[in-house]
């Protein structure tokens, strides 16, 4: 990857990465494009506006979404697709406005089989229906502040969630056997790539592994990019 992290990241079960600080990543218009493999996301934003979906004044980069109409979508993205498998996910985020649903990245659930990552107001949740529809709340969080998140969906375990570091939920997953994968967009900034749940914030970067990461493995990342966003 062209954005160096320090300390580095875990890369053990990375298969998809985005950064808005990097220009391999994204350029400031058109697709936003996969660290890891290369998969291109399309995008519905004001691009280029100021501040907007590549704003390099903040932090480096972000793609900032305006609560309507912006959205990020990767389509039925493979690499999305965890099966029966564990999987994490990772997100830098800010949010503006905090009131009714939102959603920041994920492929289905709230209905439908799959897994997200959501507020509901200012409550952070980490979902998965597969089969059950449940959203695990993780933390209140406050319009205008970042926030590193690390969740882990460990299948014969639990769902757990880091936040800024620290361990903020662990609770029994094991009622949710099924499979996750879904035919459904695996988007950023609103439900399945749709114009519902529209986020009104900014994205800086995201990950995604196929495997459980650990406390330490957590706790790596978010050292990585804690000095970036002065968390």
């Amino acid at each position: 990857m062209a954005t160096r992290y320090s300390p580095r990241i875990v890369t053990d079960g990375l298969v998809w990465a985005i950064d808005a600080a990097s220009p391999r990543c994204y350029d400031g218009s058109g697709s936003v494009t996969d660290l890891v493999a290369g998969a291109e996301g399309n995008t519905a934003l004001d691009v280029n506006s100021t501040p907007g979906v590549g704003d390099v004044t903040r932090f480096g980069g972000c793609w900032d979404f305006d609560g309507s109409d912006d959205r990020i979508s990767f389509g039925d993205l493979a690499a999305a697709s965890f099966g029966t498998g564990d999987f994490s996910a990772e997100i830098v985020f800010e949010n503006d406005y905090l009131s009714s649903w939102r959603s920041l990245m994920g492929k289905g659930a709230s209905g439908g089989t799959g897994w997200s990552i959501t507020c509901n107001g200012n409550i952070l949740h980490m979902d998965i229906d597969a089969p059950d529809n449940t959203h695990f709340t993780i933390q209140s969080i406050t319009a205008g502040l970042i926030y590193h998140l690390v969740a882990v969906w460990d299948r014969s375990g639990n769902a757990i969630a880091y936040v800024n570091g620290q361990q903020k939920l662990s609770t029994d997953l094991t009622g949710q056997p099924d499979s996750v994968n879904t035919a459904n967009n695996f988007a950023l900034g609103s439900y399945l790539g749709g114009t519902s749940w529209d986020l009104n914030g900014r994205i800086y970067l995201a990950r995604l592994y196929n495997k459980a990461l650990t406390a330490a493995e957590a706790t790596q990342n978010f050292r990585a990019v804690k000095g970036r966003f002065g968390l």
